[in-house]
Order: structure tokens, then sequence, then C-alpha cells
């Protein structure tokens, strides 16, 4: 694996580490910080790959990959994958919140200061216990 890939992937899988901490935490906005930094390194990554692959086209069916790379790249692949839970639990938080704070209020049932000293429940139905037949 070339020096300029696993360079790409050190600064990938140190942002991804920054952004998973700020997600787990719940700090969205320092995240959302890091979002540009994230594509960036990905993109570096991509172009570091595709500039190895035009090189070489077997670059990586016929090079070994050595203990500490095959380290890293699996923790790229877990943290990328963390990462996209971490984004996706994110995404329902916000949505739940803005449907809470959008949410009209619920009807209040009119209340009125019970003969006991409390707030009478809702006026039940009474039964007449007379009936008049005139």
């Amino acid at each position: 694996m070339s020096m300029l890939i696993i360079s790409a992937m050190e600064k990938l899988v140190s942002i991804l580490e920054a952004e998973n901490a700020c997600l787990s935490q719940g700090r969205i906005p320092e995240a959302l910080l890091l979002t540009s930094d994230k594509q960036s390194a990905a993109s570096a990554l991509g172009d570091a790959i595709e500039a190895a692959s035009s090189q070489d086209m077997c670059v990586f069916a016929e090079t070994a990959i050595f203990p500490e790379h095959r380290t890293l790249l699996e923790t790229m692949l877990n943290l990328s994958k963390q990462n996209g839970d971490l984004l996706q639990r994110a995404i329902k938080t916000q949505k739940r919140l803005i449907e809470l704070l959008t949410d009209p209020l619920p009807s209040e049932s009119p209340q009125s200061y019970g003969s006991m000293g409390s707030y009478a429940d809702k006026p039940s139905k009474r039964h007449s216990l007379f009936v008049s037949r005139a």
C-alpha cells in the first residue's frame, strides 16, 4: 500500500474519531464543523487510491498488506460504520425534537375547582333520579 494511501487513511481516521466523539456526546454543532474536513479527507483518499491504481493496475491484488495497515483499514471501516450509525441517530433525534417543538399543544379540558378543595375531574353525566310523566 502506498504511503499516500496510508497517510490519507490516517487523516480520515482521525477526523472520523473526532466526529464520532462529538456525535456520541450530542455535540452536533461541533460535529457539523468537521463535515467539510471529512469530505476533503475522503476525497483525498479516493484520489490516492486512483493514483496508485493508475500506476499499477494490480496494486491491491498483488501487494501484501502489512498487519499495521490491515489494522488501519479495519479501524477506518469500523469508524465509518459507527459514523453512519451515529449520524442516523442524530438525524432521528433532531427530527423528533423538531416534531415536538412544532406539534400543537393538546387542548386542555376546562377545569373547575371542586367543592372538596381540588380540581374536579370531567363533569360526569348525571342520571336523573325522578322522571316526570306530566
